[in-house]
């Protein structure tokens, strides 16, 4: 099998998705997306406004500590959202 290396930063790649539950401010999560992409490890992040949808690229190795980063992040920005994996 072949190990897929991450486009950005190195390292084996995990995706996963994540809803924001109470996602109300667009600006709130353009930030959020800024900042979690900028987290050491992610090789991509998006979070879509409208359907309150987060996606996480990051190395497979560091994933956990990347989620519970962006999970703080969120809550910076938008104290009453709740992350839960889509």
């Amino acid at each position: 099998m072949l190990n897929r290396k991450a486009k950005h930063k190195g390292g084996a790649g995990m995706k996963r998705a994540f809803k924001l539950e109470g996602l109300n401010c667009a600006n709130c999560a353009e930030k959020i997306e800024r900042e979690v992409e900028a987290l050491r490890g992610v090789n991509f992040a998006s979070v879509n406004f409208m359907t309150a949808k987060m996606v996480i690229d990051g190395d497979d190795v560091m994933f956990d500590e990347i989620v519970k980063a962006a999970q703080g992040i969120v809550a910076r920005y938008e104290p009453d959202v709740v992350v839960k994996k889509a």
